[in-house]
């Protein structure tokens, strides 16, 4: 089989992309091909080079696992433990197609990422992560929808704030108030 033309390819990937006029809905469409290939796509981050060198590509390769958490973490830029705890869930369900998560493995993938992993808080850290609903409640600690839209949209705070904001309740009127409001 021949080797593809990386021209040739970027060229048919830009006739395809360039009918999206929103950035976000392209991001989309790349992220879902490249999922679809068994791939996760992160970002280089500043400074790190673009293209070809061993700084670059997917988390899927575990002998790159660390240069891949220190990118992901550079990339979402967590500023506390809930966060950090967060991020680290969602990196292990992207690169691992993890569901749950032990204490260790959370710690394995923020020592990975050259953080500091506080092991005897982490019961606390873990206890706050879920009342605020990062993570589902339970004994697994799974990254609840709510935080994985959090990590998805970091980091952007003001994004990253409205996933974590509640939707509007409904509230159900009995007949007695529905005929009293007519």
């Amino acid at each position: 089989m021949a080797t593809p033309d990386l021209a040739e390819t970027t060229v048919k990937i830009h006739s395809l992309l360039k009918e999206f006029e929103d950035p976000a809905d392209r991001q989309k469409v790349i992220s879902a091909a490249l999922t679809l290939l068994g791939d996760v796509f992160i970002p280089p981050a500043p400074g790190r080079p673009i293209g070809g060198g061993p700084m670059n590509g997917a988390a899927t390769a575990m002998a790159g696992a660390t240069l891949d958490a220190i990118q992901f973490f550079e990339q979402k830029d967590p500023r506390n433990k809930l966060e950090e705890l967060a991020v680290a869930a969602r990196f292990r369900e992207l690169t691992e197609n993890a569901v749950s998560h032990t204490k260790d493995q959370l710690g394995s993938v923020i020592k990975s990422a050259r953080r500091n992993f506080d092991v005897r808080n982490f019961a606390r850290d873990m206890g706050n992560a879920k009342t605020s609903k990062m993570f589902n409640l339970g004994s697994e600690n799974a990254l609840s929808y709510a935080g994985q839209k959090y990590v998805d949209a970091l980091p952007n705070r003001e994004l990253a704030a409205a996933a974590r904001k509640p939707t509007k309740r409904v509230r159900k009127i009995d007949n007695d108030e529905a005929e009293a409001e007519n």
